[in-house]
C-alpha cells in the first residue's frame, strides 16, 4: 500500500486498472554498506496486490502518490493537469491533497485527502463503476495494524479467510506479514487485497465495493429452470428458550436480537463454533451448539 519515499521503492505492473492480470513489484532496501533486492511474481488473476514495505532511512517532508484507473483518465492535483494514469510522484509535498480523476469518456472522481511524509499513497478506481480503493499508512509507534473502512458499511472483513470484524474496524497487533484481506457485503462485489504490515505504522484501507449488476442479456432461472439448494440454520432447544445473535463471532460481541427455539435462518458461513447467519436483514452471527444445519 504505502512506501515510505527515499526508503523503499514499490513498483506495480499489470493491468492498467490494477484489477487483474500479473503483477510485479520489486523492494530496494539500502541497509549501511549492502544492498538487498526481494523480486516477486504473482499471478493473481482478479485479485487486487498492494505491496506495503518500509525502511530505515529517508526523512525529509516527501510524500508519493501512484493512482492506476479504469478506463485511462488525466489526473489533477490540486487543480493542476498533472499526466495521465497510471501515475506515480515521490516528490510531493506531504499535507491535504486535492485528487481528481477525468476519463475521456467523461467518468470522473476526485476527493482530497492526507498524504503521510515519507508514504506512498495508492489509489485504484474504477471510474465506470466508481469503486475502487485508497490505501495508506500512518505512524503510530505501536505493533503493526489495520484501520479498515468501506462504503457501504457492514462489510464483513476476512484476514488469510477467517471472519475478523464488520467495517469499520481497527485489527491490532498483527504480526509482521503479508496478508490478504477481503471484503464482502450482499449485493456488492467482493474486493480482495493483498497488503504487508509494518512495524509501528497503521495501515489504512479505505474501500468502496462495486454493485453486483445482472446482464440485460442474462436469463433469469425460473422455477421449472432449478431446484435450488439453500443452505439453512434452526435453532435447537436451549435454557431460555431463545438464542443471542451477536454482531461479531465471540461471547464479547454486541448483541443485535435474539432468534426463538425453531426459527430458521439463512447460513452464510461459520467461523469456529460460531455460524455466521442473516437476521432480520443483518449480518450476524450464533452458536453453533444451539443451531443445526437444514435445507429447504
Amino acid at each position: 500500500m504505502g512506501v515510505a519515499v527515499g526508503v523503499a521503492e514499490m513498483k506495480i505492473m499489470g493491468s492498467e486498472a490494477g484489477f487483474a492480470g500479473f503483477f510485479e513489484y520489486k523492494m530496494k532496501y539500502n541497509s549501511r554498506d549492502r544492498m538487498r533486492r526481494i523480486n516477486k511474481i504473482i499471478n493473481l488473476g482478479i485479485v487486487l496486490l498492494c505491496g506495503v514495505f518500509l525502511g530505515a532511512c529517508g526523512g525529509d517532508d516527501r510524500s508519493g502518490l501512484e493512482i492506476t484507473s479504469e478506463p485511462i483518465a488525466k489526473v489533477y492535483i490540486n487543480g493542476m493537469d498533472s499526466g495521465l494514469t497510471k501515475y506515480k510522484n515521490t516528490k510531493l509535498k506531504s499535507g491535504e491533497t486535492e485528487i481528481k480523476l477525468v476519463a475521456e469518456t467523461g467518468e470522473s472522481w476526485e476527493r482530497k485527502i492526507n498524504l503521510e511524509k515519507n508514504v506512498t499513497t495508492v489509489i485504484s478506481w474504477n471510474l465506470k463503476e466508481n469503486s475502487g480503493y485508497i490505501l495508506s499508512m500512518e505512524k503510530s509507534g505501536k505493533k503493526a495494524s489495520m484501520l479498515i473502512n468501506s462504503n457501504p458499511g457492514n462489510a464483513i472483513i476476512s484476514l488469510q479467510g477467517d471472519i475478523k470484524n464488520k467495517t469499520p474496524a481497527n485489527l491490532e497487533n498483527l504480526e509482521i506479514d503479508d496478508y490478504k484481506v477481503s471484503l464482502n457485503f450482499p449485493g456488492y462485489k467482493g474486493l480482495n487485497l493483498i497488503v504487508k504490515t509494518v512495524d509501528n505504522y497503521q495501515l489504512i484501507i479505505d474501500a468502496k465495493l462495486a454493485t453486483e449488476k445482472i446482464s440485460p442479456n442474462q436469463v433469469t432461472p425460473t422455477v421449472s429452470q432449478i431446484s435450488p439448494t439453500i443452505e439453512r440454520v434452526k435453532i435447537k432447544e436451549t435454557p431460555t428458550g431463545w438464542l443471542r445473535v451477536r454482531e461479531t463471532p465471540d461471547n464479547n460481541g454486541s448483541e443485535i436480537g435474539r432468534a426463538n427455539v425453531g426459527e430458521i435462518y439463512e447460513l452464510l458461513g461459520s467461523k469456529g463454533e460460531w455460524y455466521h447467519i442473516v437476521y432480520k436483514g443483518r449480518q450476524g452471527f450464533i452458536s453453533t451448539k444451539y443451531a443445526e444445519k437444514v435445507l429447504e
